[in-house]
């Protein structure tokens, strides 16, 4: 965002605790105060998420997947590191929605688009390098796609659209998806940016690779999907 469009937002909340794990829990909190306010409110809320190396994102005692990575153990064991980023998703993804939501009976009506700016290579391709490489892998660009809410139209909408478009959503459909949600008008939004996730989307997924302003000799789309060219 520029300093114009930051002039908008009623309140930027920016959450790091020193052991880096407990900056979600903080940030949670805060989450749940603004879901149980009466008022309309757009929230753009950034997790600190799972970051290599793994065992930073979550607390020892949830190491529950092993064997596990351990400091200063380099991620080339393929095993290790997906025990360890198993052990951050069920930390920061699983128990954190569930602590969230055992609260939900008191928030007001909701939508959450929960995903991600960039998957992980977790040894996928025979690198160490887990993201935003100039060759980056498919692996790198599949990304979760979740929408949570408590309003019944909303949801038996969204079902019959993943019938026909499971593993197909895109990043191009969510800001489409927020204008519907705020109650614009659907064929006003589609018109101008495209489907929004309670429709298909029309192509099949892919992310860019290298640098959006055409600087460097790395400029290219990538497909989620595995090709017959590939080795691994």
């Amino acid at each position: 965002m520029n300093e114009h469009e930051v002039s908008f937002v009623d309140e930027i909340i920016r959450v790091r605790q020193k052991t880096v794990y407990e900056s979600d829990e903080v940030a949670r909190d805060k989450l749940i105060d603004l879901l149980k306010q009466p008022d309309k409110t757009f929230i753009m809320f950034n997790k600190y998420g799972i970051h290599f190396p793994y065992f930073r994102s979550y607390p020892e005692e949830h190491n529950l997947f092993t064997p596990a990575l351990k400091q200063g153990e380099p991620m080339n064991d393929r095993e290790k590191a997906l025990n360890s980023y198993m052990n951050g998703i069920r930390w920061s993804v699983d128990d954190w929605f569930k602590n969230l939501f055992s609260e939900s009976g008191s928030f007001k009506s909701f939508v959450i688009i929960y995903t991600s700016d960039h998957g992980q290579n977790i040894v996928d391709d025979g690198t160490l390098a887990t993201h935003c490489r100039p060759g980056g892998n498919r692996f790198e660009g599949i990304v979760p796609m979740i929408i949570f809410s408590n309003d019944e139209e909303i949801l038996e909408e969204l079902k019959v659209v993943q019938e026909t478009s499971y593993d197909k959503a895109n990043h191009f459909q969510i800001f489409s998806s927020l204008l519907r949600f705020a109650g614009y008008n659907r064929s006003w939004g589609r018109t101008h940016y495209g489907a929004s996730l309670s429709e298909s989307p029309g192509t099949l997924p892919e992310f860019f690779v290298g640098d959006l302003h055409g600087r460097g000799s790395v400029r290219r789309w990538v497909s989620i999907y595995q090709t017959e060219a590939e080795s691994y």
